[in-house]
Formats: structure tokens, C-alpha cells, sequence
């Protein structure tokens, strides 16, 4: 038998049992956010299906342009968390694809994002395991991570294939050494850089390059390939560098 107190007897301490801790509050919104986020994503899916089939649901037409065949299910790992189960409707041509969903996708590209984040300050692909558990309720194997870590290559390879303007005004040049963390541990690392500001007074990382020293012949190669994408300097005002002999 459980004993309720008298309104009169009710303390301050009493009623803030009541109040939730902000965990809590946050577990609700989050739960709820992933049901409202599930119940659009199937509802917009319901809509485009509808619309490529020229029909609603149980309506006869002389218009339509195919049947329904049911649903298949996915499952897709949010910023929000883990939607299971996501109702995806099908046609019997097999010729809807919905719009929200890419072909194959199992992950929002805003947790491809946390996690190339993570790794470019420096946490270990395990560590990004650990710490995204809590977050997304759901864990990634070592093998997605690795994966989702490796298009960062992509990235960095069209970075530097792209087509340069030639519209800087200020051009700075200077070699860099950073320290990179791998498997052996922490290790220095050249780069020589390129920063320019560009005539509408944009600044921007221009280019850089990894090296060995530096030296006229890697600072040359590294300036002849700006000049081959593009950059030939003719609204150049002003180059600094850091007064490097091999630059010089």
C-alpha cells in the first residue's frame, strides 16, 4: 500500500521529484523527433508515389500509370538517431525510386560529416565508435568508419585538380610544419603552402603540398602547377614569403 501524502504536507523537495532531470527531457525530444522525422519521410514517400501513379489509394482511374505492390523497409542512421523500419512503397514495374532516399543509402550524410570531423581533429576510428554510440544510440563498425574516413581522399584529391582563378591580388607563400598522428605515433610533417586574397578581398587557402624540404626544386614544382591550373598572376599586387632561400 502506498502512502499519499496530504497537499498541505507536500514540500519544495517533493515537487522537484517531479521535475525531470535534463536527460530525460532531452530522451523524449529525441524520441519524439525521430517519430515525427519516420512519419514525414513515409508520408512524402506516399505522396510521390501517388503522384507518379496518377492515382490515390484504392481509386479507379483511367489515368493510372502503374499499381501499388506493397512496401519494402529500410533503415536509416540520422543525425537524430536510428529510424528502423522506414516504410518505403513499391510499384509493381519497380520503377519508383523515392526522392529522399538515395539507392542503397544506410546513413544521413550529416553522420558521414561527424565522423570525417572527428577524425580530421584527431580521434581515432575507434574512438569514433565510442563516441558516437551515446550520441546516435547506434553503432558504426570499424569498417564504415574507415570507409566514410577514406572519401576525405576524394575530397582532397579535387582540391587539388581544380581549375584555379586568377584573380588574387595578395599571394602569400610559406612552408608549414605540422605534426601528424598515424600508427607509428606523432610525426612532423612539410607542407608547402599557397594563401591568397583574392581582388573582392576574399581570403582563401589557394593550394598546398607535402615535401620533403624546402627547396628550390619542390617550391618550383610546386608554383609551376598553380601556373598550369591557372594562376599566372596578372592581377597580382604584392607576393610575401618568409624570405626561404629555396624560394628566394
Amino acid at each position: 500500500m502506498v502512502m499519499v501524502k496530504d497537499l498541505t504536507q507536500i514540500t519544495v523537495k517533493d515537487l522537484w521529484k517531479e521535475v525531470k532531470e535534463e536527460d530525460d527531457w532531452w530522451g523524449d525530444l529525441k524520441a519524439d523527433t525521430l517519430r515525427l522525422v519516420k512519419r514525414l519521410l513515409e508520408s512524402t514517400m506516399d505522396e510521390e508515389i501517388v503522384a507518379q501513379l496518377q492515382v490515390a489509394r484504392y481509386q479507379r482511374s483511367g489515368i493510372r500509370c502503374g499499381y501499388r505492390n506493397g512496401y519494402r523497409h529500410r533503415s536509416l542512421l540520422t543525425e537524430f538517431g536510428l529510424l528502423d523500419r522506414i516504410r518505403v512503397p513499391r510499384d509493381r514495374q519497380g520503377i519508383y525510386q523515392p526522392g529522399l532516399l538515395k539507392r542503397y543509402q544506410r546513413r544521413q550524410e550529416q553522420v558521414n560529416d561527424m565522423v570525417r570531423e572527428m577524425f580530421l581533429q584527431g580521434v581515432s576510428t575507434r574512438k569514433v565508435q565510442e563516441v558516437l554510440q551515446p550520441v546516435l544510440r547506434e553503432s558504426l563498425s570499424a569498417q564504415a568508419v574507415s570507409r566514410i574516413v577514406r572519401s576525405l581522399d576524394t575530397e582532397v584529391r579535387h582540391f587539388h585538380q581544380r581549375r584555379l582563378g586568377d584573380d588574387y591580388r595578395y599571394l602569400f607563400l610559406d612552408g608549414i610544419t605540422l605534426k601528424v598522428k598515424g600508427a607509428g605515433g606523432v610525426k612532423k610533417r612539410l607542407l608547402l603552402c599557397a594563401y591568397g586574397i583574392t581582388v573582392s578581398g576574399l581570403r582563401e587557402l589557394v593550394s598546398f603540398r607535402q615535401a620533403t624540404a624546402e627547396s628550390e626544386a619542390q617550391w618550383e614544382a610546386f608554383l609551376r602547377d598553380l601556373y598550369k591550373r591557372g594562376l599566372e598572376g596578372k592581377q597580382l599586387w604584392l607576393v610575401t614569403t618568409d624570405g626561404c632561400p629555396g624560394l628566394h
